[in-house]
C-alpha cells in the first residue's frame, strides 16, 4: 500500500512513468536513460510516496533487483520518466513495479525481476465486474501456468521463425485489485534480416467499474516494416466517485491514469522491445496506486 512518508508543499500533478531498459538471463544488463529535467525548486520537505508489492508478487519474482532512476520535472510540476523493456529471442519475461516516488525530485525506486509463469497467470485474471474492450487479434496469454513460447520455423520456409509476446501495463489499488490496464501484443515471423507476416497485433483495455473507474479516451495503431512490427495503445481512465479520490476538485479532478503510450515491437532477430509511459493525476487518491509493467514472450 502506498503511504505518504513526509508531507511536502502544495498540491501538484504527479506523473509516474519509468525509464528502464532491462535484459535478464545470462549476461544480463540493466541501464537507465535519464531525461533532462526542467525543474522548479523543490520544497524543503520532500514527499515520498511508497508502495509495497503484495506477497504474491514478492514470491513470484526471481532475480530481484532494486533500481533507482532520476526523472524530469515538467513545466506543470509533474514528474515524467519514459521507459522501455527488452527481451532477446532466448528470454521469457521481465516485470517491474515502482516502489517509491519522490514527488519533489522525481526520483523513482523500482523492484524488477523475472516473473514466474504462475504469477503471470494470476495477473492475467481480471477482477469480476469490470469492463473490457479490445481491437485486433486476441492477446497471447499464459496457458495452464506455462508460457506458450515454442520457437519454431514456419513450414513454408525453414529459415523463417515465429515469435509472439505482449506488453502489459496496469495499476493496482491498495487492496491489490487491478483498476485499469492497457495490454498490447504482437505476433510475427522473422528471418534475421526482416520482420515478415504479422499475424496477431492487438490491444486490450480494462477498467474496474465497481469502484468507479471509467475510460475517457483511447486509441490504437499497429503496423509492420522490415525493421519491426508494432502494436501501440493509448488510454486514459478516471475515477471521481471512489472515496479515496474525493473530494472532487474542479481543477485537479478525481483520480486518473493515462497510458501514453504502451507499445511493443518485434525485431528481425526475434527480440521483443517495449516502451511505456504511465501517468497519474494529482488527487491524493492517485498516490495509493501501484504501477506495474511486464514484457512477456509467448512464442
Amino acid at each position: 500500500m502506498l503511504h505518504r512518508v513526509k508531507a511536502g508543499g502544495g498540491r501538484r500533478r504527479v506523473t509516474v512513468a519509468l525509464a528502464v531498459v532491462v535484459a535478464t538471463g545470462a549476461g544480463a544488463a540493466t541501464s537507465f536513460a535519464l531525461v533532462a529535467a526542467d525543474a522548479a525548486a523543490a520544497p524543503a520537505a520532500p514527499t515520498i510516496v511508497s508502495y509495497t508489492p503484495p506477497p504474491s508478487v514478492l514470491a513470484g519474482l526471481s532475480n530481484q533487483q532494486t533500481l533507482s532512476t532520476q526523472g524530469a520535472r515538467l513545466a506543470d510540476g509533474s514528474c515524467q520518466l519514459a521507459g522501455s523493456l527488452s527481451l532477446t529471442a532466448a528470454q521469457t519475461a521481465i516485470e517491474q513495479v515502482a516502489t517509491s516516488v519522490n514527488t519533489d525530485t522525481c526520483q523513482v525506486t523500482v523492484l524488477q525481476g523475472t516473473p514466474s509463469a504462475s504469477l503471470l497467470a494470476t495477473q492475467e485474471v481480471q477482477p469480476s465486474g469490470g469492463t473490457a474492450t479490445s481491437q485486433g487479434a486476441t492477446s497471447p496469454t499464459v496457458v495452464n501456468g506455462r508460457l506458450n513460447r515454442t520457437r519454431k520455423p514456419r513450414a513454408h520456409a525453414a529459415s523463417t521463425y515465429y515469435a509472439a509476446g505482449y506488453l502489459d501495463t496496469w495499476v493496482n489499488d491498495p487492496l491489490n485489485i487491478k483498476v485499469n490496464e492497457v495490454k498490447v501484443n504482437t505476433t510475427f515471423d522473422y528471418n534475421y534480416s526482416c520482420v515478415v507476416n504479422p499475424s496477431g497485433e492487438g490491444v486490450y483495455n480494462y477498467w474496474y467499474t465497481p469502484s468507479g473507474w471509467y475510460k475517457t479516451a483511447d486509441n490504437w495503431n499497429q503496423g509492420l516494416n522490415c525493421s519491426n512490427s508494432w502494436s501501440s495503445g493509448y488510454a486514459r481512465y478516471e475515477n471521481d466517485v471512489f472515496p479515496a479520490c474525493l473530494p472532487y476538485d474542479p481543477f485537479y479532478g478525481g483520480c486518473s491514469t493515462t497510458y501514453n503510450r504502451s507499445t511493443i515491437f518485434g525485431h528481425p532477430n526475434g527480440d521483443l522491445v517495449a516502451q511505456y509511459n504511465t501517468s497519474f493525476g494529482s488527487n491524493p487518491g492517485d498516490q495509493l496506486l501501484g504501477a506495474y509493467q511486464a514484457l512477456v514472450r509467448t512464442a
